[in-house]
C-alpha cells in the first residue's frame, strides 16, 4: 500500500519538550507529512499545535509521555480532525502516590522562578540539546538536560500540569495505539487496565529494550509496528 503525503503526523514530545525526541521518525514515516513540535510554555505551545491542526485536513497525533495529555486535549478540541492517536510510553501521575509530595516541591520551585521572572531574571540557557543522543543517560539525569535550555518557570509549569492531570471521564474513541515497556511508568496491570478503560478503541504494543526510553532505543521496532497499524 502506498501512503499519501497529505496524511499529516504531528509529533508532540514529553516533558523535555524538544523536537529532537522524535529525531529520525520522519525517515521511519517517510510516506507521511511529519511535523515536529516543541513544548516550552504549555499554553502557547498547545495553541501553536492547535493552529497546525486547523490548517490540516486530517491529523494523526504521535505523542510521548507528557505529550499524551496534550494529545487528549487536541482530540477534545478537534474531534473530527484527529483520525488516529499514538502514545509512546505514557505517563499519568494520578497512578503514582509520590505525586502528592512532588506537588508541594514543584509549587515552591514554580513560585520561586515566577518571582525571578517578574524581575526579568529568567533562567534559560542557550543550549540546543539533541535528545536522541542524550537518551543514553539514566532518567535521573534527564532534568539536567531539560533545564539547560528551558526557561525554568515554564519547565515547572509543565511539571505542575503533569502532576495534576487526570484522565478524562468520558471514553476516548479515536483509534489509539499505545506503546509500553516493562521498564516504563505504566508497567503494572492495574494502571494499564485503567488506561484501557479510557481508550476504548485502543491497541497495545510491548517493546522491551530494558529502558523506559523506548522512543529512542526501540525506534526501529516502533516504526515497523506503527507503519503496519497506520496502514490498516
Amino acid at each position: 500500500m502506498e501512503y499519501q503525503k497529505e496524511e499529516t503526523i504531528i509529533c508532540i514530545p514529553g516533558l523535555g519538550g524538544h523536537k529532537t525526541s522524535f529525531k529520525g521518525y520522519d525517515q521511519l514515516l517517510s510516506n507521511y507529512k511529519v511535523i515536529f513540535t516543541e513544548i516550552t510554555d504549555p499554553k502557547p505551545s498547545f495553541e501553536k499545535i492547535a493552529q497546525i491542526c486547523e490548517k490540516e485536513k486530517s491529523v494523526i497525533l504521535l505523542t510521548n509521555c507528557y505529550g499524551a495529555q496534550l494529545g487528549i486535549s487536541l482530540i477534545k478540541k478537534f474531534p473530527e480532525k484527529i483520525k488516529k492517536f499514538v502514545i509512546i510510553e505514557p505517563f499519568f501521575a494520578e497512578f503514582h502516590l509520590w505525586r502528592h509530595p512532588a506537588r508541594v516541591v514543584n509549587f515552591i520551585l514554580f513560585a520561586l522562578f515566577s518571582i525571578l521572572d517578574y524581575f526579568y531574571l529568567r533562567r534559560r540557557f542557550f543550549y540546543n540539546p539533541d535528545y536522541d543522543h542524550l537518551a543514553k543517560y539514566p532518567i535521573f539525569i534527564q532534568p539536567i538536560f531539560d533545564l539547560s535550555w528551558h526557561n525554568w518557570t515554564f519547565y515547572f509549569k509543565k511539571s505542575n500540569d503533569i502532576l495534576y492531570f487526570r484522565l478524562p471521564k468520558n471514553p476516548v474513541t479515536v483509534p489509539t495505539l499505545i506503546f509500553y515497556s516493562s521498564k516504563g511508568f505504566t508497567r503494572d496491570k492495574k494502571t494499564r487496565e485503567a488506561i484501557r478503560s479510557v481508550f476504548v478503541n485502543s491497541q497495545e504494543a510491548e517493546v522491551n529494550p530494558q529502558t523506559h526510553l523506548i522512543i529512542k532505543h526501540a525506534k526501529e521496532t516502533i516504526g515497523q509496528i506503527l507503519r503496519d497499524w497506520l496502514s490498516k
